[in-house]
Parts: structure tokens; sequence; C-alpha cells
């Protein structure tokens, strides 16, 4: 049941979970094992973004594992989690929200100048992902943090691009990192980047990965969106900007 939070006009997928565990590696997650790992240790600035092979990448960012890696069997994937997720509208743009329990996967896609920043509440086991504009400054960054995680976050992530527009991250991902930094300065912020051309990007439990974009691959289409999840239009519930 999805509820709207009159106060700040957001959409809130009210789901619930019983929370597990969070100190399990990698190689030994299942579907019921929180993914965030308090062992790593985060960035403490960015530094020397460049162009990676699909996407723009900096010094100690992480490529994108397959979600689907997660999970035991496919079967699981589409009887459980697939009716759980959220997904940005495929030919939306530009920013956009979706906000969750944490264990309801959230993606986007159609990731190109812009860059995604994911948020991550243990205590409350909320999640929120953000689609990026390219032309957004600090200030409203910060605004639609604090808006849609007025509980806060301790883990943060950020995923630039497509590798085309890396002189547009150069500028970006400094104002994305100090906008996360400045809310919470103790924040463990991450930095991801693209393991294949154009993928759908996905929040899952305190951590990031991608899904193959098929469109992108199979049919070579012009709309290299892809919405594996129910499509949520957060577009309506965009904040005025004068405010």
């Amino acid at each position: 049941m999805r509820i709207e939070k009159i106060l700040n006009k957001i959409i809130y997928s009210n789901k619930t979970i019983i929370k597990r565990p969070s100190h399990m590696s990698y190689k030994h997650l299942t579907p019921s094992q929180d993914v965030f790992q308090h062992s790593e240790s985060g960035l403490s600035e960015i530094k020397n973004v460049r162009q990676g092979r699909f996407g723009s990448i900096c010094d100690g960012s992480k490529p994108l594992k397959p979600f689907m890696e997660l999970f035991h069997s496919e079967t699981f994937f589409q009887k459980r989690i697939l009716k759980k997720g959220l997904s940005t509208p495929t030919d939306a743009g530009a920013p956009a929200f979706l906000k969750s329990k944490a264990n309801n996967p959230l993606s986007t896609s159609e990731v190109h100048d812009c860059s995604v920043a994911y948020f991550y509440n243990q205590v409350n086991n909320t999640h929120f992902l953000y689609h990026i504009h390219p032309n957004q400054d600090e200030r409203m960054i910060k605004r639609y943090i604090r808006d849609f995680m007025p509980e806060g976050f301790q883990k943060a992530c950020i995923i630039p691009g497509r590798n085309y527009w890396t002189v547009t991250h150069k500028e970006t991902l400094p104002i994305i990192f100090n906008a996360i930094k400045s809310i919470n300065p103790k924040s463990h912020v991450e930095v991801f980047h693209y393991s294949t051309e154009m993928p759908e990007i996905v929040g899952y439990r305190g951590s990031v990965y991608e899904i193959l974009n098929k469109n992108y691959y199979q049919f070579m289409r012009k709309e290299d969106g892809q919405a594996t999840f129910k499509i949520t239009d957060t577009k309506l519930k965009i904040f005025d900007s004068k405010k």
C-alpha cells in the first residue's frame, strides 16, 4: 500500500520487512540478508573523474554487480522481488525520485549526463533513489535529500552516467558528494560505475547494482530506458522549485 506524505508531497511505499543481520560478505548473500557492510570505508573526496569503458569512473569507484546474482533462482525473483520493486518511467528524465522500505528494489534508467544517488537508513530500514539532473545545484540537491530522507541516512552511493558525458560528471560528482557530506559528514559514501552499457540501476538494502539493459543490447532502440519493476511516476510529485 502506498501512502502520500502530505507535508513533503512525496510518494512513499509503505511495505514492511523483518530486519536481518548485516555482517555477511557479498558471496554469501541471500535475499534475507542485508547488503550494507560496515567494514568497508567510504570515500573522503572525489578525485580523478575520467572515462571508463561504459560509464564515468573516479579513484576508488567500484563496478556495479548484477542484481540477479543476489538471488538463488529466477523463480524467487519473479515471484517475490519483481512484485515488490518500483521503477522510474523509462522516458521521464530527471529529476526523478523513489522511496520505500529497503527490502523493495528501486530502479532508474537512461542515465546519460545525469547521475544517480542512493541513500540508506539502516535503523529505519528505508532507502531513497534520486536520479539527478546535471543542472541541479548543491542547494537543490540538499533540499531533495532532506525532504525525502528526514530520518537521515548512514550510507550513500553515487553512480555517474555514461562515459560520453565525463566532462559533465567531472563537475557534478563533487557537487553531489559535497551535498551529501554537508548533510551528514559521518556518512559512508561510495561511488559505483557501469559494468555494462546503459544499465538499469537498482538500489536494494543498502547498496546499488545493475540490471542488463536488454532494450539496448537486443533491440538497439533509440529509447534505451528500461523498467524491470512497477513504474511509479514520481515526477507528478516534484516540489515547487521556488520554495
